[in-house]
């Protein structure tokens, strides 16, 4: 019986670890060498920008950066328009992107590089705030604003980028607390 709650135990935790940190035995976690007040800091502000590609209802499309205070769901915090041809969505890749959060007056600015696979780092964002590192997931109508349905396309939050596959974009950042941890993160993959 207590072999079975141990194991119980283990999938429920399992259940709430990001994919990026669930490594093979071994393996070094990505946020090893984090301070307590960063590890605080990124539990505190599990905040997610998603830039999403949008259709009303008589199938006009459009785009539009969502703040999330958490992780993306059905109702974003706030919505920024991107500015696009009428009828047309954002070009993200190989792109700056911006937004303007009417409510808060934050722009986010998202640089996006060439296509990756889904769940892949595909470029970096921030607010002034704060970085953001942007990865390519996509969603299927993840939420609706306006009058119109959104579907995720990329979404960007405090995770470390991968000091492996794009070293001069981490020593760019190197200063954000999340960046610190790249090294660690370089040699877990």
């Amino acid at each position: 019986m207590l072999h079975l709650a141990y194991r119980s135990v283990g999938l429920v935790a399992a259940l709430f670890l990001h994919p990026a940190v669930a490594l093979p035995v071994g393996a070094t976690l990505p946020f090893v060498g984090l301070s307590d007040r960063e590890l605080q800091h990124r539990a505190e502000n599990p905040e997610h920008v998603v830039l999403a590609d949008c259709r009303d209802p008589k199938a006009v499309v459009s785009s539009q950066i969502a703040y999330f205070e958490g992780e993306p769901g059905k109702t974003p915090k706030d919505v920024a328009v991107v500015h696009t041809n009428p009828g047309e969505a954002a070009l993200w890749i190989n792109a700056n992107t911006s937004g303007l959060f009417t409510d808060t007056g934050v722009t986010f600015v998202a640089t996006i590089g060439p296509k990756v696979a889904d769940g892949d780092f595909a470029g970096t964002g921030h607010n002034g705030y704060g970085s953001f590192s942007c990865w390519q997931n996509y969603h299927k109508d993840l939420y609706s604003y306006g009058g119109t349905t959104c579907s995720q396309v990329y979404f960007c939050n405090h995770e470390p980028v991968p000091c492996k596959t794009l070293p001069s974009m981490c020593h760019e950042l190197s200063d954000h607390p999340y960046s610190k941890p790249a090294n660690a993160y370089q040699s877990a993959v």
